[in-house]
């Protein structure tokens, strides 16, 4: 086949850092008219500051590349009407680079993982997307319909910015990050258009931890629970099962760990909040042999719009014979609930290093050293 590539690039604000100089390797490669390596460490941006401006700057690149798959109808012919072009569009690409690099370790170890895919049924969710999943389990990716993926290239200037204080401001997240936005479409060469798909990459939240239960939570108990068969252990399940699972009873997780996820939630939901996203939820997966549980924020490319404005107002009409709140309400109190939720789903443990632990052998301490002066 064909190919050629199409980069539109953004100007650069004066002042932004250049990426780290050729080597010497690159270098003689330029002299004798040869593209350097691209997986070269030389071609990233080394420096922490440099991905923080490029995440933080005002700016949109695409990268498009075309290429042409030649059916042939014999030997050495080729039959013009049968020739489809395909088109893949990298959205943000710039951007997305510079967060690979923090989060990917680079392109090479990306595409590698990208160029070996499988289509993957997940199960548990009711928003009717197909999904794909690298052979290495590392990375998901997601289908999303248009305007879905209009939704979130609308919010990506916000999210950069806010991923930008994720990884180099110490701002706790649990946000599965979106790694990259891609629009691809194929066609015949006499014009018929035949498909084209939204895509959205993710990294596997249980990547590097094995789970033996997965719960996608979303604080709501209304028509959140999955009926299972006996046996089954890859499902994903609701809040209803969740507190069918713990008995009514929260998850008790280490001072440390309850302090970190309470701030990322807090950081997340009012993120999502301020960007009128709704209908997110926190995937949960703990494994029973190691005690041992993985979070991440999935599914938030859903803003609060006039349809589910009138779905609220639909179905909190239901409220008046007694039944749960809706699914969906306004980002506020779709925030305040999310919070809640997880609050009296987790809980913290006390152990002896403890911060009231501390505080209570201090007061103690104290005590005897008086009652020792008194002696």
């Amino acid at each position: 086949g064909s190919s050629s590539t199409n980069n539109k690039k953004s100007k650069s604000p004066p002042g932004s850092t250049r990426p780290c100089k050729d080597s010497k390797d690159d270098w003689k490669s330029r002299r004798r008219g040869q593209k350097p390596d691209i997986f070269s460490p030389s071609w990233y941006y080394t420096e922490p500051k440099a991905v923080e401006m490029i995440l933080s700057e005002d700016s949109k690149s695409t990268c498009t590349h075309v290429f042409s798959d030649l059916s042939k109808s014999g030997p050495f012919q080729t039959n013009p009407s049968t020739i489809t072009r395909f088109t893949c569009k990298a959205l943000y690409a710039r951007k997305f680079h510079a967060l690979r690099r923090v989060y990917c370790g680079g392109e090479a170890a990306f595409i590698r993982s990208m160029s070996r895919c499988y289509g993957w049924n997940a199960t548990g969710g009711k928003s009717g997307s197909t999904f794909s999943r690298t052979r290495c389990d590392r990375y998901i990716i997601k289908y999303v319909n248009k305007s879905e993926f209009k939704m979130l290239i609308d919010l990506a200037g916000p999210y950069f910015k806010f991923m930008a204080k994720a990884c180099f401001r110490a701002l706790p997240t649990v946000l599965s990050k979106i790694l990259g936005c891609y629009q691809v479409s194929w066609k015949r060469a006499n014009g018929d258009h035949m498909k084209t798909l939204y895509a959205i990459v993710m990294p596997n939240v249980f990547y590097a931890t094995p789970v033996t239960h997965i719960f996608d939570l979303k604080g709501s108990v209304r028509n959140r629970y999955v009926k299972t068969k006996p046996g089954e252990t890859d499902r994903v399940l609701l809040d209803e099962n969740f507190l069918e699972y713990t008995r009514g009873f929260p998850i008790p997780i280490e001072e440390k760990t309850k302090d970190e996820m309470r701030h990322a939630i807090r950081n997340d939901s009012k993120f999502l909040c301020d960007m009128e996203v709704v209908d997110y939820s926190v995937l949960v997966g703990l494994n029973e042999s190691t005690r041992v549980m993985a979070i991440g924020i999935i599914d938030y490319v859903r803003q609060y719009t006039w349809e589910r404005r009138i779905e609220t107002g639909v179905k909190s009409m239901g409220m008046i014979t007694g039944k749960a709140s809706p699914t969906v309400i306004s980002p506020e109190n779709y925030k305040v609930r999310f919070q809640l939720a997880t609050e009296r789903y987790f809980m913290m443990a006390p152990v002896q290093t403890s911060r009231a632990g501390l505080k209570n052998l201090s007061t103690a301490s104290k005590q005897r050293n008086s009652h020792k002066g008194d002696a």
